[in-house]
């Protein structure tokens, strides 16, 4: 079960076709602490249901530098819109998971990804 529920809709969400930005949430401990994430890797996978079987529609992981981990606890997401222009679906289904270095793997968060569409593409 995720930490948090949360939907990217609304200010949250992706714009087609433009740059989606978004670091305004912080993990913290027990005691209300920052989570240093130092050599923790993230994957978030964007998919059309919650079946393993169906094709993603996105997935942003560290190793590509589309997730940001900080030794404050702050996750950031940073898409350019040479990706997000494919965002043409209405409703995505997600999950934020981090690893630990020992290889502990703690989901986040988790909800829906619901892109503006666009209506101005790159050239």
């Amino acid at each position: 079960m995720p930490l948090l529920t949360f939907d990217f809709a609304g200010p949250y969400a992706p714009d087609q076709a433009a740059t989606w930005q978004f670091s305004d949430a912080t993990w913290k401990d027990a005691n209300g602490n920052p989570v240093d994430m130092t050599g923790y890797t993230a994957k978030m996978q964007i998919r059309p249901d919650h079946s393993p079987t169906s094709a993603p529609y996105d997935v942003l992981t560290t190793a590509d530098g589309t997730i940001a981990l900080g030794a404050n606890g702050v996750l950031a997401i940073n898409v350019p819109a040479t990706r997000t222009v494919r965002y043409s679906w209405g409703v995505g289904y997600y999950d934020f998971k981090v690893t630990s270095p020992t290889g502990i793997v703690t989901t986040l968060l988790a909800g829906r990804v619901m892109p503006n569409q666009a209506a101005t593409y790159p050239s």
